[in-house]
């Protein structure tokens, strides 16, 4: 398993003219990249829904191995349909999409972010396919063990120290996307993947780049929308797209530490408790309106949550889960870091908090192995 993907064996059942971008098994790509197999998302996953990954080797020395390994991500034209009746657009679409996913990863991989997922490189293949869609753009990327699920469907109990270890390389690695100007819009699960030393956050293609164009930023819901934040839920659109951005961030990393402990989303725990008539998929009013009783089904949401908290960090996480989730964008986040910086959606304070609840965590492990 790699970046949450399976492997997939066989040879594919569409042609080289058919389908380009399912036939990269056995080239050799931009950086002595050699393309070895080809993986597909294991059921359940969501995203890549217009690329294709394969896993990739080349020769290093500097490795005890002499091989290191990559995941390719291959954008596949050929779901162009899938966007727009236009080929036209749709390609225009799916190429500044790809161009811009590209830039932000490189951007990140210049400034050495510790718990980002590093780009290794990206190229365009011509397949020789025909029809005019023969070429496949790629992004090479640093290969990870899975994503956060394989650990948690693996085992029914896990050491809080181990998850709030995961929760704050997250929290840094927001920490280390805003300071890019860089905001992820789309934290989840399955894009929290697992390295032997440390988590790090992956798939950008949908962030925010301030001071950028970036594709996604007219959208209502720029990310995954079974984990977005109410006011994307009800449609609700902050003019200040840096702040509406960021506090979408917040919400997921509130989400996040929500899943780690249950297994289930900020998002689904709250809607399950609304009225069905007053639901995102049935509301028709304001988001102002509904806020209200959002906020009672959010706080009845905690209740349940606070059930699966360990007792000796309970209080702290609750207080995070309700200052990072808080129904009303406006007043999520910190108020002290509001105060002292103007920006309430900060990583600096949920990167330290979570550090010393993680090493508290781990202490008390270590005591009870004694």
């Amino acid at each position: 398993m790699t970046n949450g993907q399976t492997e997939v064996e066989g040879t594919p059942e569409e042609s080289i003219t058919e389908r380009p971008a399912v036939h990269l098994v056995g080239r050799t790509l931009e950086g002595g990249w050699r393309v070895t197999r080809r993986y597909d998302p294991p059921p359940g996953s969501t995203g890549g829904a217009f690329s294709v990954g394969y896993l990739a080797e080349r020769d290093n020395l500097n490795l005890e191995s002499g091989i290191e390994l990559a995941f390719v991500k291959a954008l596949d034209y050929y779901r162009w349909r899938e966007i727009d009746a236009s080929q036209v657009v749709a390609l225009n679409i799916m190429t500044e999409a790809f161009l811009f996913e590209r830039n932000v990863v490189a951007e990140c991989a210049g400034r050495r972010m510790t718990n980002v997922v590093r780009g290794k490189g990206h190229g365009s293949e011509t397949m020789g396919g025909g029809g005019g869609l023969d070429q496949v753009d790629y992004l090479i990327l640093e290969l990870a063990d899975g994503d956060v699920r394989s650990r948690l469907d693996a085992s029914a109990h896990l050491d809080a120290a181990w998850a709030l270890r995961v929760l704050h390389n997250v929290a840094n690695g927001l920490r280390q996307l805003h300071s890019a100007g860089i905001s992820h819009q789309d934290l989840k699960p399955s894009n929290v993947l697992m390295f032997p030393e440390v988590t790090k956050v992956g798939d950008l293609g949908r962030s925010h780049w301030q001071d950028r164009e970036s594709p996604h930023d007219g959208l209502a819901t720029p990310g995954d929308p079974s984990y977005s934040p109410p006011e994307c839920q009800y449609g609700y659109d902050d003019p200040n797209q840096v702040m509406r951005a960021r506090a979408a961030d917040a919400y997921h990393l509130g989400s996040m530490i929500v899943f780690m402990f249950t297994k289930v989303s900020m998002t689904s725990s709250w809607i399950v408790n609304l009225d069905v008539n007053l639901r995102p998929s049935a509301w028709g009013g304001s988001f102002v309106d509904v806020l209200p009783h959002v906020r009672e089904a959010f706080n009845d949401a905690l209740d349940d949550f606070a059930v699966a908290l360990p007792e000796e960090c309970r209080e702290d996480l609750l207080l995070l889960v309700r200052e990072l989730c808080d129904p009303d964008p406006s007043i999520r986040g910190n108020p002290r870091a509001g105060q002292r910086t103007g920006n309430r959606y900060s990583m600096e304070t949920y990167v330290s908090r979570l550090d010393l609840l993680a090493s508290r965590a781990n202490l008390r492990l270590k005591r009870s192995l004694q």
